[in-house]
């Protein structure tokens, strides 16, 4: 079955987080596209602990250029929560999302280095993304403040799990 079926019926079917989780850790490549991660060295871990924190994924690439590591810290939550309420604030579920990543982040300062051992390189400036909800859960009027969000906090990217499947289009666009 293509990838973005297999997603498709899964973000249809009500799953929760874990079933998700799942299958995209046994499906690296889809988050290592979505972050931008290509190259020969690369590096894919779920649920990497950092004692106080627990990421669900924490992608890494090597750039060529400084020959340092890069990381990407990533938060997924259920695909059936919204993004914003009707009157047009962050939801509870993305505030607290964007909280976890935060914290990852105030983590990593006090503890950058026992992080290091786990994650070469990494700093706590190092991108967070979350994964949330779907596109349809972003209305048009809230379109602006999702962006506002990620541009006053460098380094965050905040998607929807739609974003997730047009990475699987293409890799089994690929594949054929």
């Amino acid at each position: 079955m293509a990838l973005h079926a297999e997603l498709d019926a899964l973000l249809d079917g009500g799953v929760h987080e874990e079933a998700l989780h799942v299958f995209l850790a046994q499906h690296s490549e889809i988050l290592l596209r979505w972050c931008g991660c290509d190259g020969d060295r690369v590096d894919f871990r779920s649920k990497i602990d950092l004692h106080a924190v627990v990421p669900d994924f924490a992608v890494g690439v090597i750039r060529q250029t400084t020959s340092r590591w890069q990381w990407t810290l990533i938060e997924i939550e259920r695909p059936d929560h919204l993004l914003f309420s009707r009157s047009g604030d962050p939801t509870r579920e993305l505030n607290h999302a964007i909280r976890q990543v935060t914290d990852w982040r105030a983590w990593l300062q006090n503890n950058i280095a026992y992080a290091r051992t786990l994650l070469p390189d990494i700093t706590p400036t190092c991108d967070v993304c979350v994964i949330i909800g779907r596109r349809n859960g972003v209305p048009l009027s809230a379109q602006d403040r999702l962006e506002m969000l990620q541009i006053q906090s460098p380094g965050l990217r905040i998607g929807t799990f739609d974003s997730v499947l047009d990475v699987c289009r293409r890799i089994d666009e690929e594949n054929k």
